[in-house]
């Protein structure tokens, strides 16, 4: 089952890349051969948002590439500060909510002394 979802991944990614016309034309051929799967298809389609939509492009293809070694430099440094940037606010967001956490654990504490008492 996993490589028919596997292959099945694979043909869909393909014609992804194809773009939007290679889409139209699985379609179209669909509804030629048997009408109940051109109208998976369509539906397929609309569910998965693929109209309006160009082929993926993963972000590292997205950037142009500029034979510029200083501009390259400093893009390898930005992005590489940027990481950095992100380690340091999600180490302390996990600090501010064990914090959070602990204050509502004392909280608790204190109340079910209160009524102990």
């Amino acid at each position: 089952m996993d490589k028919i979802k596997q292959t099945l991944n694979s043909v869909i990614d393909w014609i992804d890349n194809q773009g939007i016309l290679a889409w139209i034309a699985v379609m179209v051929i669909s509804f030629i051969m048997f009408w109940p799967i051109g109208l998976g298809v369509l539906f397929f389609l609309i569910w998965s948002n693929r109209f309006g939509k160009g082929p993926k492009k993963k972000l590292d293809n997205d950037l142009p590439l500029i034979e510029n070694s200083a501009f390259e430099k400093y893009k390898t440094e930005t992005l590489n500060r940027l990481a950095q940037e992100q380690k340091e606010f999600e180490e302390f967001m996990s600090k501010l909510k064990a914090a959070k956490d602990q204050q509502e654990f004392d909280r608790f504490m204190e109340q079910r002394k209160a009524t102990n008492s």
